[in-house]
């Protein structure tokens, strides 16, 4: 059963299943955290049904929506793998997932690095890195980094500069 207020998947009693499973595992939530393959850093809710892993993201998308398209993969709207709410789950191709979990730079700001006499803002769009600039400040450079993102895709990760605004 999905629970729409958590996102929850709850697993249901199961005739077939001995008195203990249902006991430990009938009315309980699907899932626990889970370390994914980007760093270490990102971490998605998983669970075993009938032995094997799934991410319960993937889960509830197809609860909802059936087998998915080929080529194209799952990413939480608002980054956090753990919100699993059906409103959260997007439906995207692989590069446009991958520049929304890339990380930030030494400098502080995604898409941003430094150079000698300043820092240089370049993104990688459908797997083709485009430079975008040299800049004075790493500021400047995280917000053509900005600008480019949210062309590219309105629901990139930003970078926090003062120039959203005007986006």
């Amino acid at each position: 059963t999905y629970d729409a207020m958590s996102g929850n998947l709850i697993w249901n009693q199961q005739p077939d299943k001995p008195k203990d499973w249902n006991g430990r595992m009938a009315g309980r939530a699907l899932g626990g955290k889970s370390t994914g393959s980007h760093g270490g850093k990102t971490v998605f809710k998983s669970g075993q049904v009938n032995g094997k892993s799934f991410k319960v993201m993937r889960l509830v998308w197809s609860y909802h929506h059936g087998e998915m398209p080929a080529g194209k993969v799952l990413s939480p709207a608002d980054g956090d793998g753990m919100n699993t709410r059906i409103q959260n789950i997007q439906l995207t191709d692989r590069s446009t997932a991958q520049s929304a979990r890339s990380s930030v730079s030494k400098t502080g700001y995604k898409g941003v690095s430094k150079h000698k006499n300043g820092y240089k803002a370049e993104i990688t769009l459908q797997g083709t890195r485009l430079y975008l600039g040299f800049f004075s400040t790493a500021e400047e450079a995280a917000e053509m980094y900005d600008f480019a993102a949210f062309q590219a895709n309105e629901s990139a990760k930003l970078n926090e500069t003062i120039s959203r605004a005007i986006f």
